[in-house]
């Protein structure tokens, strides 16, 4: 169960192909700072942002709070709204 203040969010990888053609090499493809919100802790922490699930957001990627596991076969991220720089409402 998650609390207040505290989002599960599920990092996006860049693309392997760039807008103009390009075929990048798996190296390149890497997480970036990027990620949609699955899930919402209960309750709302003082300054919290209004968050919502299936919002795009971007997180602060070397943040040492960032806490990853697996949930249904895929890599998540745990972190807290301090490390949530800028909210893309869909």
């Amino acid at each position: 169960m998650t609390i207040a203040g505290t989002y599960i969010i599920k990092p996006l990888k860049k693309p392997e192909v760039t807008k103009s053609g390009i075929f990048l090499p798996g190296s390149m493809t890497e997480e970036i700072n990027r990620g949609e919100i699955l899930f919402v802790g209960a309750g709302k922490a003082k300054n919290q942002p209004e968050v919502s699930v299936g919002d795009q957001v971007v997180f602060l990627h070397k943040s040492y709070k960032l806490r990853r596991f697996e949930l249904e076969g895929d890599g998540v991220i745990r972190c807290n709204f301090e490390d949530i720089l800028l909210i893309d409402k869909q």
